[in-house]
């Protein structure tokens, strides 16, 4: 059973890579928020929306792909 002292969340970022986050993965990174140690909330507010700004325009590019795709 999970208790507030032992409950972890983790937030992964596929192309976390590419962002300014610690870890050795070729391509994800995750950031673990932990009871007992305190947050950076400005820092984790920033990083969310650097990944969130950064899924946006890899969708968008993927659109314009696709659609450039069916025009042919």
């Amino acid at each position: 059973m999970t208790t507030p002292s032992t409950l972890e969340l983790v937030g992964g970022y596929y192309c976390g890579a590419e962002l300014p986050m610690e870890g050795r993965g070729k391509f994800m990174r995750h950031v673990m928020l932990r009871p007992e140690v305190d947050i950076d909330a400005a820092a984790l507010k920033a990083l969310v929306a650097m990944a969130s700004a950064d899924v946006q325009a890899r969708l968008r590019m993927e659109q314009r792909i696709k659609g450039h795709e069916q025009v042919r």
